[in-house]
C-alpha cells in the first residue's frame, strides 16, 4: 500500500522556508464537547458560558489543548509524515481565545536543519503559528523538532558528502603531520 501524499523528506526542507498548511478546520461546540468527554477536562472556563461570561469573555472558549492538537494536526502532512519521531515542542503560547465557529489554519517556518551522521535522518526545527479566519494569530510554538527520514537518494548524497568530508579531514591531518 502506498501513501497518496509521500510527504517531505529531510532534504526537501530549507532554512527560512514558509509552509502554508492546507485544509483549514472549523471548531464547533460538538468538537469542544467531544474533547471534554474524551479527555475528562473539567476546567470551568471551557465548560460553561455563564462562568466564562462572569470572567469577562463572551462565552466559553475552546480548550487550548484542542486548539494545539488541531493546529499541530494541520502540519503533519507537510512536516512530519516521514518522521521517525517528534522530539519536542517549546515555548507554546495561546495568544487569544478560540471560540466555537472559529476556523483555524497553520503556517510553519523552517528555522533549523541538522543532518545526523548516520546519513539516514535529520532534525528539522520549525516555528508554527495558528491563525483564525480573520488571520489573527491564536497560538504559536517557537519550535518543534522532528527526526525526519531522508530519501534513498538523499541518504546516498549525505553519505557521499560525509565520506568526502572525512577523507578531506584525513588528508589535511596527514599533510600537517
Amino acid at each position: 500500500m502506498t501513501k497518496s501524499n509521500p510527504g517531505n523528506f529531510f532534504e526537501d526542507f530549507t532554512p527560512g522556508q514558509q509552509i502554508a498548511h492546507a485544509t483549514p478546520r472549523t471548531l464547533s461546540e460538538a468538537d469542544a464537547a467531544l474533547n471534554i468527554a474524551l479527555t475528562g477536562a473539567r476546567h470551568a472556563i471551557f465548560s460553561g458560558d455563564s462562568f466564562a461570561q462572569d470572567c469577562g469573555l463572551p462565552g466559553a472558549p475552546i480548550d487550548p489543548l484542542l486548539v494545539f492538537h488541531t493546529v499541530f494536526g494541520k502540519t503533519v502532512p507537510d512536516i512530519s509524515l516521514n518522521a521517525v519521531a517528534n522530539l519536542g515542542y517549546a515555548e507554546g503560547r495561546f495568544l487569544i481565545p478560540v471560540y466555537p465557529g472559529d476556523t483555524l489554519n497553520a503556517v510553519s517556518e523552517v528555522i533549523g536543519l541538522k543532518a545526523n551522521s548516520n546519513g539516514k535522518t535529520g532534525v528539522v526545527t520549525v516555528r508554527t503559528t495558528g491563525f483564525n479566519q480573520d488571520e489573527c494569530r491564536r497560538a504559536n510554538w517557537r519550535c518543534r523538532r522532528a527526526l525526519i527520514s531522508q530519501t534513498t537518494i538523499g541518504r546516498s548524497l549525505a553519505l557521499r558528502t560525509l565520506l568526502r568530508t572525512t577523507r578531506s579531514a584525513k588528508r589535511s591531518t596527514t599533510l600537517m603531520a
